[in-house]
Order: structure tokens, then C-alpha cells, then sequence
């Protein structure tokens, strides 16, 4: 109901500040690590971000099938189906994020070889990885709700999630790099 184009400004407008929030996590954690001055710390944190970026993309590709999926079924007024695709995709996210990290860690040295990665770099950038590839589910759990509400119409309330750990990210990311001394490892419990 109300202005179409309206409606479809807000819901684009909100939803790629929630995906550049996204996005920006990992640019701060780049940024934050290249402060320490060590080259192969920064080259760790580029080459870990672009594997993360593959999980992201698989979140980002379950979430477009929940807000499809649900928003048709709203559209029709099937509340029943709505909730149940709403649930199963969460459920598959879920399974996927734990699957992914399965069979990605075994095979980082591989992984990050592909991209470049060598010596002290792969190896530190392994360590991220180790640290943060296992909360792949938390992040597709996360993305699959956000793009339920964007089907239920709550654009903000679909956004704020996204800034919420964008922010979270910003304040952990110098506590826990600088303040802490963790270095690298700091940016991937952030």
C-alpha cells in the first residue's frame, strides 16, 4: 500500500547501507591492522578477507532466496508458508555455515596459496581464519533474518542489525588490536 516508488526507494536505499555495513567490517579491520605498521599483517588480513568474502557471498545468496521465498508467500497472504520458508532457510544457513568452515579449513594453505599468499602472510592469515571462519552460521543466521524482515516491509528494522555489528566491530577492533595486543587475532574475535 502507498507509494511504490517509495517503498522501493527506502527498501533499496536501507538494504545497501546494511550490505556496505557489511562490507565495511572488513575494510576497518584492513585499515586497523595496516596501523600496526607490518606489511605481512596487512597482506594476512587482504588475503583472509578475500576467502571471507566467498562465505559472505554464499550468506548473501541464502539470504536473497529467504526474502524471495517469503515475500512472495506474504504476498499472497500465506502466513503458514511464509514462516515455514522463513525457517527452513534459516536452518539451511545454519547447516551451510558449519559445513563451509568444514571443509575450508583443511584446505586453507591450498586456499590461500590460490590467492597468492605466502610465508608469514598465509600463515598469520591462516591464524584469522581459524578464528573467525567457524561463525560463518552466526553470520548466515544473521543475514537470513535481516532479509526476512526487508520481505516483511521493515526496512529499518532490517538495516539496523547490519550497523549494529558494524559498530560493535568499530568499537572491539582498537581495544582489541591495540589496547589488547592481539594484533590480527584481535580484528578476527572483533
Amino acid at each position: 500500500q502507498g507509494n511504490l516508488f517509495r517503498h522501493v526507494s527506502v527498501m533499496s536505499f536501507t538494504s545497501s547501507i546494511g550490505l556496505m555495513a557489511i562490507f565495511a567490517v572488513d575494510l576497518i579491520d584492513i585499515v586497523f591492522i595496516s596501523m600496526l605498521g607490518r606489511e605481512e599483517l596487512a597482506a594476512a588480513a587482504g588475503y583472509a578477507s578475500a576467502l571471507m568474502f566467498f562465505a559472505s557471498a554464499v550468506n548473501i545468496g541464502l539470504s536473497i532466496a529467504a526474502g524471495a521465498l517469503v515475500a512472495r508467500a506474504e504476498g499472497e497472504r500465506n502466513r503458514t508458508d511464509a514462516r515455514e520458508y522463513a525457517t527452513s532457510t534459516a536452518v539451511i544457513a545454519v547447516a551451510t555455515g558449519l559445513v563451509l568452515p568444514l571443509l575450508m579449513l583443511p584446505f586453507l594453505d591450498v586456499l590461500l596459496a590460490l590467492l597468492g599468499a605466502s610465508g608469514a602472510a598465509a600463515e598469520m592469515a591462516t591464524g584469522y581464519l581459524w578464528i573467525i571462519l567457524p561463525t560463518t552460521f552466526l553470520s548466515g543466521l544473521s543475514m537470513v533474518a535481516v532479509a526476512v524482515l526487508r520481505a516483511y516491509g521493515d526496512a529499518r528494522g532490517a538495516m539496523y542489525p547490519a550497523l549494529l555489528g558494524a559498530g560493535v566491530n568499530l568499537v572491539f577492533d582498537p581495544i582489541l588490536i591495540f589496547a589488547a595486543g592481539l594484533g590480527l587475532e584481535g580484528a578476527a574475535v572483533a
